[in-house]
């Protein structure tokens, strides 16, 4: 096994090699890895693994967020789908390699580990189990079933996995809510879970309260194994892992449900979000708070963490519309970059063609990238039409971008809510022609006044027609 600790010290680039070991790549939630000299694509494509488009209910999403890492030789996706399948796609000519099908639609994004047998994948999904599987062909090595199912269990919760080192050997961490409407032994409890890697044996079982719990953010602090969760209830725990369990817990306003950046310093802070508006930044060893920055609304999306000229800064999105750069260590407000929609994307920041930049998506429908030390837009495009007539704001799950570069070739790769995965070579800049497509923002504004005008239309005739029967 390639020395996990070393994949996770906190470092600006995220994950490095044939490893991902955590939802956005790494502690720093950069999401973007380096494959050296694998091969890259000549252009930009579009994979539509699945032509099926299935019916629209809350919390739908079409894909998780993906995860990159080099597997026998070969650039490689792997991404959860709605349809209950995990894909695995060659980045170098979009070609599907293999798909794994779960019992429920798989939202969480896969971890990578390499191991003495083989490179893994370990992906949870909505049907209340944790899979391992064999990253070169999608066999199953073994899966743990945390609720057996019967006919009153109701829908789980299955954070993103996160891989951390525990007594010499690699482990696997799951942050999990379960529910059971059983009048006999009914169940509703958050828990986070550790199990061996290869064997899938549980190490140790840890209660969190009785709400939803985001992806962990995993780090190492010197010798001690650290992860810092947060939950639907607005409760933040700093765990030590080592140990199983909870060192402290913070109350906060607003429901957490993106995950933590971690930035390194003398004083590690960990950042996490909530849905009141505020991006708290905590002292990953104790919890006390360091500093907070107010937006005017709700933060869902995960901070990514990232030095841009000398300063470690941190980028994330807010549903007022805009995505923001704080300096991470201090709080002060650098730049804000406004959208014509809401942003629950999390960033990925990257360096390419000489220059940091961040990728995300808006709900305007679009995939933005600007320049991180400015927040200058480099380019946008719309990569197609939302699958479904209607949405819940607030309410769906949206992947988010990832960046990976391959014999010096930056590419961002976006499993987007059109039903395709895209792939965008960054130095290309945009395809053309770019799809004429009106973002949802301004489509929801314009069905709103259509609306308005033929209430008002309709108002009017049944006025008019209750007078001419009056006059009658």
């Amino acid at each position: 096994m390639r020395e996990l600790a070393a994949l996770l010290l906190l470092s600006s680039c995220g994950a490095t090699g044939s490893e991902w070991p955590a939802f956005r790549g790494g502690p720093t939630n950069a999401a973007w890895v380096d494959l050296g000299a694998l091969p890259a694509p000549r252009e930009g494509w579009v994979l539509r693994p699945s032509p099926e488009t299935r019916t629209y209910s809350n919390e739908t999403g079409v894909y998780g967020s993906p995860a990159v890492a080099a597997v026998g030789g070969r650039p490689v996706m792997l991404v959860g789908c709605y349809d209950h399948n995990v894909y695995a796609v060659d980045i170098a000519t979009g070609r599907e390699l293999w798909r794994y099908s779960t019992g429920a639609p798989v939202y969480a994004t896969p971890a990578v580990a390499e191991l003495p047998s083989g490179p893994m994948v370990y992906v949870g999904s909505t049907d209340r189990t944790l899979y391992a599987l064999d990253a070169r062909d999608g066999s199953k090595v073994w899966a743990r079933e945390l609720l057996q199912w019967r006919a009153s269990v109701g829908r789980a919760s299955l954070a993103s996995p996160a891989l951390f080192t525990y007594r010499g050997g690699t482990a696997v961490l799951l942050c999990a809510w379960l529910h059971d409407r059983s009048a006999v032994q009914p169940v509703e409890e958050a828990v986070a879970l550790a199990y061996d890697a290869t064997t899938g044996q549980e190490l140790w079982r840890l209660p969190l309260g009785r709400s939803e719990l985001a992806a962990p953010g995993v780090t190492r602090d010197g010798n001690r194994w650290w992860a810092v969760v947060g939950s639907a209830d607005g409760k933040a725990y700093g765990l030590d892992l080592d140990q199983g369990q909870v060192v402290w817990r913070r109350v906060l306003r607003g429901q957490i449900v993106g995950s933590p950046g971690i930035a390194s310093g003398r004083r590690p802070l960990a950042l996490l979000g909530t849905r009141y508006g505020i991006m708290h930044a905590f002292d990953l060893r104790t919890g006390e708070g360091v500093w907070s920055f107010r937006t005017a609304q709700g933060i869902d999306s995960t901070p990514a963490i990232a030095e841009v000229e000398g300063v470690l800064t941190a980028f994330f999105g807010s549903t007022d519309q805009t995505l923001y750069a704080v300096a991470a260590l201090t709080g002060d407000h650098l730049w804000s970059f406004h959208t014509q929609g809401d942003v629950y994307s999390s960033p990925s920041v990257f360096h390419a063609g000489g220059q940091e930049l961040v990728g995300f998506t808006s709900g305007d429908d679009r995939l933005h990238l600007l320049r991180a030390a400015t927040g200058v837009e480099a380019w946008s495009i719309s990569p197609g039409k939302y699958l479904w007539g209607y949405r819940i704001i607030g309410d769906s799950l949206w992947s988010s971008p990832v960046a990976v570069t391959l014999s010096g070739q930056t590419v961002l790769l976006l499993p987007f809510y059109d039903g395709a995965i895209h792939a965008y070579p960054v130095a290309a800049g945009p395809p053309a022609p770019d799809p004429v497509d009106p973002g949802y923002g301004r489509q929801m504004v314009r069905r709103a006044v259509l609306v308005m005008f033929a209430t008002l239309g309709l108002c009017l005739w049944l006025g008019r027609k209750r007078q001419v029967t009056g006059d009658g």
